[in-house]
């Protein structure tokens, strides 16, 4: 954040240097005063002015929103430049997958006909640049926490990358289930036409807190990614009232509860608003747990796998 911060008023400063000599070069040139160096020198600090300012509009949203970098790796697209219709399908795909990924984060079921406007309008995702190179399309969208002190779009950030990562198949199908059927889907259709058009793709995305990052870059990852999301099928999240001996807490959001006569505890996930209740609990309390379990079927080895998310806790 200190960096941004330096950076921002590093460009402030040398706009105004450059604004002046921008300046000076009009007035020359409305005075029919300039001479040749003097157009080479108004058109150079034109364009570094055109340059400092854009990085500047960039830096500034950095401070307050999310920079999403979308970057397409291919010959149609090397120099900068891409299709209209391509854009089109892959605009629509990553911002449904978006967006039912944080519909589910934060309701814990699949989007069935669109996730509403609080969602939308809250998350407000947008096309904010596009940079010369490899098609890089950086997108923006709302980082301000709610009131629960969660960022909704950064929590659907950070499962579409730990979804997309994962590379040891048994781990993808026990995490799949954090963005739901409907992400799946647009993840898919978003890849499949990344791959029908003989391209790569390349994601990165820095948060707040410093972490960084990174997927793909190659067709094959684009191949790898969805030849894994095409075994997963989600099932209806149920909900659960479960009681148990508390045999972990974590800092990271998670606890484990083991119930009568079972072999393994169950891993459940629970959000900032929970942190009150969980505060409160120790290691090997005796708690009732409401859970909603959000599950997958592998089509393949026909195999279920479960993640479960907290609703409510108390002692026994």
């Amino acid at each position: 954040m200190a960096e941004i911060i330096s950076r921002i008023a590093w460009l402030e400063k040398q706009i105004k240097t450059v604004e002046k000599f921008v300046e000076t070069h009009k007035k020359a040139l409305n005075e029919g005063q300039a001479t040749f160096s003097d157009k080479i020198s108004y058109n150079t600090n034109r364009s570094l002015l055109n340059n400092y300012k854009k990085e500047l509009r960039l830096e500034k949203e950095l401070l307050a929103k999310e920079v999403f970098e979308f970057r397409l790796i291919g010959e149609s697209v090397n120099k900068g430049t891409i299709p209209l219709p391509l854009l089109g399908k892959l605009s629509d795909h990553l911002s449904k997958a978006i967006h039912y990924t944080a519909h589910f984060v934060r309701n814990k079921t699949n989007a069935v006909r669109g996730v509403g406007h609080e969602i939308a309008n809250g998350l407000d995702l947008r096309l904010s640049d596009v940079e010369i190179g490899s098609c890089r399309l950086k997108i923006i969208g709302n980082v301000h926490d709610d009131l629960a002190g969660d960022s909704l779009l950064g929590d659907a950030y950070k499962s579409i990358f730990e979804i997309l990562r994962e590379e040891d198949e048994i781990t993808f199908s026990n995490i799949s289930p954090i963005i739901g059927n409907s992400a799946v889907k647009n993840l898919d259709h978003l890849l499949e036409e990344v791959q029908n058009n003989n391209l790569a793709l390349e994601l990165k995305w820095d948060a707040p807190n410093g972490e960084h990052f990174k997927w793909g870059g190659s067709k094959e990852s684009v191949i790898t990614a969805r030849q894994k999301l095409e075994k997963i099928k989600d099932l209806e999240p149920v909900d659960l009232d479960i009681s148990g001996k508390i045999t972990d807490l974590s800092v990271n959001g998670t606890l484990k509860i083991l119930e009568k006569d079972a072999k393994k505890a169950l891993i459940i996930k629970f959000k900032k608003e929970m942190m009150i209740k969980v505060d409160s609990l120790t290691l090997n309390d005796f708690v009732t747990a409401s859970v909603t379990r959000n599950s997958i079927l592998d089509e393949v080895t026909g195999e279920e796998k479960h993640t479960y998310h907290l609703n409510d806790i108390s002692k026994y």
